[in-house]
C-alpha cells in the first residue's frame, strides 16, 4: 500500500496512523520553538480523525507545521500508537485548566498531555492538598489492578488520587509501574501499600513513580523508623541512588536537586490495624518522616476482637486515639471506609484521608445497581 502524502496543516488527516508528534527541542510547555510533523505512513487503521490533534498540538505549543520527515516514518512505534490512542483523545481532565493553551487544544493534545509532554504539568499531590488543610479521596486498587480501571478512576471517579495494593496482591513491580504511568496520565496521585519487610520491598515503588508509601502491619516505633530510613536519602536515611527514574526524570534532574525534592515530597503513611500499633501510636506519630496514619478498619476491628464491626465502642476507642496522636503531631490522618457511617465519623474526628470503597466494592456495586434497574430480567 502507498503511504499517504504528508498534508497541509489545518486540513483533515483521513487515518490515525498519519499523526505523529515530534517537538524539538524541549519548549517552555516542554522548551522553545517545537515543530509538529504530520507524518506520512500506511493508512491501515481505518479510524478516522480531524485535524484537531495537529492543530490543537501547535496551538499548545507554540509550533509550526513541518513536511513530514521519512526517518521519523521509520522511527514510528506503530504499537505504542494502538496502545495510547484511546487514552490520548480523551478529553481534558479536569487538572487541566480548560482556558489554558493546552486546555483549548484540542482532544487528543490535551488528553494525551502527559504522556506528549511529560511532566508539563505536575500534579498537585495528596499529601499537598493535605497541608493545605483539604479533604481527599481516594481509592483502593487491589483486586483488579488495571490500567483502563484507573482511566475510569481518573474520568468519572472526582477523586483525588489511588492507592495500589502490594501488601494482599501478587502485583509485582513491572505492572506496577505501568499503573502508576495510568495514574499520572488520568491526573491521578498515586502511593503504595506495602508489607515494609525489607529494603528493595519499600523503595522500589517510589523508583517506579508512587509518591508514597504505606506500610502495613506495623506493631513497633522500631519498624517505623526503620521503613522511614529506608524512604530517605542520605543524610536523612539509607536509601541508595539511582537517577533513571521517573522521579529523577530519567537522569534529566541534577542529583543534589533529586536528593531534596524526594526527601521533601516523598511522604510516609503508616497503616495502624493491630493492637500493638494502638499501644504505641503517640510514638509511631511523633517518628521524624512519618507523613500520616491511617486506620486500617478490618484489621484494626479483627485484632480488638471485633471482626468486621469497626463502629463497635472500643474500636471507635482506638480510632479516636489514633486521631489524638496524629492531631497532637500535627499530621494528618485517614482510613479505609466502606460505609458512609463509618467515614462521617472519621470525618467527626477529622479525618482528611478518605479511601472510599476499593475497586471491588465499586463493581460490587455497580452490579447491584444494574440487577435493581431491571428487576424484570433478574429474580
Amino acid at each position: 500500500m502507498a503511504p499517504t502524502p504528508a498534508l497541509a496543516h489545518g486540513t483533515t488527516l483521513p487515518t490515525a496512523k498519519n499523526l505523529l508528534c515530534t517537538a524539538t527541542p524541549r519548549s517552555p510547555v516542554c522548551g522553545s520553538n517545537p515543530t509538529i510533523e504530520n507524518v506520512a505512513t500506511d493508512s491501515v487503521f481505518g479510524l478516522e480523525v480531524g485535524s484537531s490533534w495537529s492543530s490543537g498540538l501547535a496551538k499548545a505549543a507554540g509550533a509550526t507545521a513541518k513536511p513530514a520527515s521519512p526517518w521519523a516514518v521509520r522511527l514510528m512505534n506503530v504499537r505504542w500508537l494502538i496502545r495510547f490512542t484511546p487514552l490520548m483523545l480523551s478529553p481534558p481532565p479536569k487538572w487541566i485548566d480548560p482556558k489554558s493553551a493546552l486546555g483549548q487544544a484540542g482532544g487528543l493534545c490535551s488528553g494525551g498531555a502527559a504522556f506528549i509532554f511529560p511532566g508539563l504539568m505536575p500534579i498537585k499531590t495528596l499529601k499537598q492538598k493535605m497541608a493545605e488543610g483539604q479533604e481527599v479521596r481516594v481509592m483502593a486498587i487491589s483486586a483488579f489492578p488495571s490500567p483502563k480501571l484507573i482511566e475510569v478512576a481518573g474520568r468519572f471517579g472526582d477523586l483525588d488520587g489511588v492507592w495500589i495494593d502490594q501488601e494482599h496482591s501478587g502485583l509485582p513491580n513491572q505492572e506496577l509501574e505501568v499503573l502508576l504511568l495510568a495514574c499520572r496520565a488520568a491526573g491521578l496521585d498515586a502511593f503504595a501499600r506495602v508489607a515494609p519487610t525489607d529494603y528493595a520491598t519499600v523503595m522500589r515503588p517510589m523508583e517506579g513513580g508512587a509518591s508514597g508509601i504505606m506500610m502495613a502491619q506495623v506493631r513497633s516505633v522500631t519498624e517505623v523508623e526503620q521503613a522511614v530510613r529506608w524512604m530517605k536519602y542520605h543524610p536523612v536515611g539509607e536509601r541508595g541512588m539511582f537517577l533513571g527514574n521517573f522521579e529523577a526524570e530519567f537522569g534529566a534532574k541534577p542529583a543534589p536537586e533529586h536528593v531534596a525534592d524526594c526527601n521533601r515530597d516523598r511522604w510516609t503513611v503508616i497503616q495502624i490495624e493491630t493492637a500493638e500499633a494502638v499501644e504505641c501510636v503517640e510514638g509511631i506519630a511523633a517518628v521524624e518522616g512519618v507523613d500520616c496514619l491511617f486506620v486500617g478498619p478490618s484489621d484494626l476491628s479483627n485484632n480488638l476482637g471485633k471482626p468486621g464491626n469497626p463502629m463497635d465502642p472500643h474500636v471507635l476507642g482506638a480510632i479516636e486515639c489514633i486521631a489524638a496522636a496524629a492531631k497532637a503531631n500535627g499530621k494528618p490522618w485517614g482510613a479505609l471506609s466502606r460505609t458512609e457511617e463509618f467515614a462521617l465519623k472519621c470525618r467527626e474526628l477529622g479525618c482528611q484521608l478518605f479511601s472510599i470503597a476499593g475497586d471491588l466494592d465499586y463493581i460490587n456495586r455497580g452490579i447491584a445497581a444494574t440487577k435493581s434497574a431491571f428487576p424484570n430480567f433478574f429474580s
